[in-house]
């Protein structure tokens, strides 16, 4: 992988570690770094502190591409054995369980020192029963690879990290971790957000599906049945304004690790000095719509980045049809939204400990699609905040 990908997966290597919380008697943490062979950062029988572990990975240097996948995991099962047994000589340890957690961040490519598969099959197998996490961290990972490597479930093992993702979430996932989705309002257990131009007001059945084929089930696609719809009460169809609706679940919403809530921005865009909707900064936006003006949807998701436009320029372009509620991003032929990502999230990340990703819009209109001259407009979730709380009476905003 490159340079930018190794960053990305130190960064979350460096958030599990956090969460794991590295003590002399509780838990231990090894670090195997690999391209053209496989070196140690971090070693568990050295390394007794989450802090210890931390430095050396702020002094970690990428050393160049390369797949000596193979020779990682020869490496840790080494690692593993002498942590092991000398842990074990007139220890307490002895007539305890050591319990062992592979997280894979890798591109999932693997064509140096051999077949990794065997390696970690071993590994999963006695005496060691690793429980093995795959987090593929590149535009393009090797799913079949991954996904023969990890443990059973395949749905809960296997993560595709995109720029998008929240890192503090996966990490949270990674490592079991209690997570309070009440802090994350706009895909509430028993509520959803969307654009009122994406439903009609006919209960029916919604199916979620995250990244892959939508035409076609797979584990990790949920469905959900939709009790009743609240539109805007103020919705004008003519020029979308208050293009924005909420939808009730009759059940609790699943979640797994494609499908997830994102959190909300909080009312008047700003929470203890930290700004959302940020203008010239960068989001994203998802959706099956098309790439291009009256083209067809895609099967597969799809990520557009989008740079957020101050208002000013958005009535500039827009005359008097930019009205309250609304913002705009993308466009001008750096990636933008398109016919069928109507109702679809638009998201910024605010950067704290780590950064949390917000839902600061809505894909709401547009003229044409991507267009040099033309933004796409969206319903700005921080200005129907007030809206949303009447009737969501738990929604909180991003911590």
């Amino acid at each position: 992988m490159g340079e930018r990908d190794f960053r990305k997966g130190v960064a979350l290597a460096r958030a599990i570690i956090k969460k794991i919380n590295v003590t002399e008697r509780g838990h231990r943490v090894g670090v195997i770094a690999f391209s053209n062979n496989a070196s140690s950062i971090v070693t568990a029988l050295h390394h007794t502190s989450t802090e210890a572990v931390l430095r050396e990975l702020a002094n970690v240097t990428y050393v160049g591409a390369g797949t000596a996948l193979k020779s990682a995991l020869d490496k840790l099962k080494s690692e593993f054995d002498t942590f092991k047994a000398r842990t074990e000589e007139g220890s307490r340890r002895k007539q305890e369980k050591l319990h062992l957690s592979v997280f894979l961040i890798s591109d999932g490519k693997a064509n140096l020192g051999g077949s990794p598969k065997q390696a970690m099959d071993a590994l999963k197998g006695r005496p060691y029963k690793a429980e093995v996490y795959g987090i593929g961290v590149t535009n393009s990972p090797d799913r079949k690879t991954l996904t023969d490597l990890v443990s059973d479930p395949k749905e809960e093992h296997l993560f595709i990290f995109r720029d998008y993702d929240s890192m503090q979430w996966l990490a949270e996932i990674l490592t079991n971790g209690t997570i309070d989705f009440s802090v994350c309002g706009s895909t509430q257990r028993h509520n959803v957000e969307t654009g009122k131009e994406d439903k009609d007001e006919e209960n029916q059945k919604a199916r979620i599906a995250g990244g892959e084929e939508v035409e076609q089930a797979w584990p990790w696609m949920v469905e959900v049945i939709v009790k009743s719809i609240r539109i805007h009460e103020e919705y004008n169809h003519t020029i979308f304004q208050n293009d924005i609706a909420l939808l009730e679940l009759t059940n609790n919403m699943t979640y797994n690790s494609h499908v997830r809530p994102i959190c909300l921005p909080p009312a008047g865009n700003q929470k203890n000095e930290v700004h959302f909707y940020v203008p010239n900064k960068p989001a994203f936006v998802v959706g099956w719509g098309a790439t291009q003006f009256k083209g067809n949807s895609q099967k597969k998701l799809l990520q557009a980045k989008a740079t957020i436009h101050a208002n000013s320029n958005c009535t500039q372009v827009y005359k008097s049809n930019f009205t309250d509620g609304m913002m705009c991003a993308g466009g001008y032929g750096a990636g933008d939204s398109c016919q069928g990502d109507s109702g679809g999230p638009l998201m910024q990340g605010v950067a704290k400990d780590e950064y949390i990703w917000t839902q600061v819009g809505i894909v709401s209109w547009g003229t044409g699609c991507n267009r040099k001259d033309k933004p796409g407009v969206y319903a700005s979730v921080a200005h129907y905040r007030d809206w949303i709380d009447r009737y969501v009476k738990d929604a909180q905003s991003t911590p």
